[in-house]
């Protein structure tokens, strides 16, 4: 157990509680993470909704040296598919990439593809 935050001299991180992930013989990790809103809050009715996530899966399906490729999935079936580039961050420089049998293209350092 980690603990967030622990040797940050300004305290700008919250002090929060962490694992720590090993794997032998690996030196480099790619982790992702979907952040949501916790819902809403009717104080006149006294209820909440949407308190669940809607997020089901969240996968690295491409990491290389020049791309990563992260695909997140949601209830009802549509994705969100995040295709960043590891070398370039010109907002000029344009990108293709095939993932998954889709070709996808953009300018600068990610594109972010909804379907």
């Amino acid at each position: 157990m980690l603990r967030l935050g622990a040797n940050d001299p300004d305290f700008n991180l919250r002090n929060e509680t962490a694992f720590l992930i090993r794997e032998k013989a690996r030196k480099n990790h790619t982790f992702a993470t979907s952040i949501e809103t916790h819902g809403e809050y009717d104080v006149v009715m006294e209820t909440s909704s949407n308190l669940t996530s809607s997020c089901e899966e969240v996968k690295v399906v491409m990491d290389t040296a020049s791309y990563t490729v992260v695909k997140a999935t949601y209830k009802g079936g549509h994705s969100v598919m995040l295709c960043l580039s590891n070398t370039d961050a010109d907002k000029e420089k344009g990108h293709r990439l095939t993932v998954e049998g889709t070709m996808y293209a953009w300018n600068g350092r990610c594109g972010v593809f909804m379907k």
